[in-house]
């Protein structure tokens, strides 16, 4: 069994024991974002949004997602990133967030590589951002994509521990918001180090927006 075949098994069980164990609690509150995610600025820098991308019945039925945002942006060279938020107010009813993991491969991307990389932020409450990067590739298409999990206060790149906090956080707190932010990039003539270099730029910027306006705070802060 390979390694990408033995995580997959992991978090699968991992996901079968959060929904079961979620599902003998209590309900949890609902806890709503600071302010509208559609309300989220079209001028990031120098990235232009474009109008929010609404998905389909089908797909919201399949990420039964609270709020979400779906925003391609544009750069004055041409360069383009899709912004995908997708928020859950309370992932006690079943709901629970879908990995990327699963959810790219699912779409025909073929993950080439994977690793963790840490960004420098400057938010006020942190210096340093960990985020999962995985460069893809479907037929001739190739892309970069940076994600990670927010909520709670916390931030975090391991499925493995979002499902142990999202369990701990539900008995301390009864909480269990959070929310994935995910970016995508086309990697343009075989030039990663172009596509990192806008990726790193929009999360640098995007990141403490999102955190400071829009994302709930901790528990007792």
């Amino acid at each position: 069994m390979d390694q990408a075949t033995r995580n997959f098994l992991i978090i699968c069980i991992l996901l079968g024991l959060t929904t079961g164990y979620l599902r003998l609690l209590p309900h949890g509150q609902d806890i709503p974002l600071r302010q509208d995610i559609l309300t989220l600025n079209t001028q990031i820098g120098d990235w232009t949004g474009k109008p929010h991308i609404p998905f389909s019945p089908e797909v919201l039925e399949k990420l039964r997602v609270d709020d979400y945002l779906n925003r391609n942006y544009q750069n004055s060279r041409g360069e383009m990133i899709s912004l995908y938020v997708g928020y859950y107010r309370n992932q006690r009813q079943g709901d629970l967030i879908h990995s990327p993991q699963q959810c790219l491969p699912g779409g025909g991307w073929n993950i080439t590589k994977r690793e963790i990389i840490s960004i420098p932020i400057q938010d006020g409450r942190r210096s340093h951002l960990r985020v999962n990067r995985f460069t893809l590739q479907k037929d001739d298409e190739k892309m970069l994509a940076y994600y990670w999990y927010e909520g709670r206060g916390r931030t975090l790149t391991s499925e493995y521990l979002q499902k142990v906090y999202l369990i701990l956080d539900a008995i301390r707190y009864n909480r269990t918001d959070e929310a994935l932010i995910r970016l995508l990039t086309p990697i343009r003539n075989d030039n990663l180090a172009e596509a990192d270099r806008n990726l790193r730029d929009f999360t640098q910027k995007i990141a403490p927006i999102l955190s400071n306006r829009y994302f709930p705070p901790a528990p007792g802060v």
